[in-house]
């Protein structure tokens, strides 16, 4: 969810993985794997991510549900 919202923002903004990883100051991997769900992410690093596409990144909270 988060990965896919920020992965859109990239691509409207014509970056690669590369290009964002260098503005954010992380490797593309590391991004590639973010942008697949496969990486947790931390409020400082949607932070970076935003600035650097220049959007904001809306992301819904949603509760764990128990039973």
């Amino acid at each position: 969810m988060v990965g896919q919202k920020i992965k859109e923002a990239r691509e409207a903004a014509n970056l690669t993985l590369e290009e964002l990883g260098l503005k954010i100051g992380m490797p593309k991997t590391n991004l590639s794997r973010l942008e697949n769900g496969k990486h947790k992410i931390n409020v400082e690093t949607i932070d970076k991510i935003a600035q650097a596409l220049n959007c904001d990144l809306k992301i819904e909270l949603e509760p764990k549900l128990q039973g």
